[in-house]
């Protein structure tokens, strides 16, 4: 988990942005991460 958001956190979150998505937890959603607890 840590190593995929470290990864997939600067890009991912980079390209979620440009996306038009609302916020970071969208970000996590579409890496297919679990809601829960987070």
């Amino acid at each position: 988990m840590e190593l995929r958001l470290g990864a997939f956190g600067k890009a991912g979150f980079g390209w979620a942005a440009e996306a038009g998505l609302p916020n970071k937890n969208a970000a996590l959603m579409v890496f297919g991460r679990p809601a829960s607890g987070e």
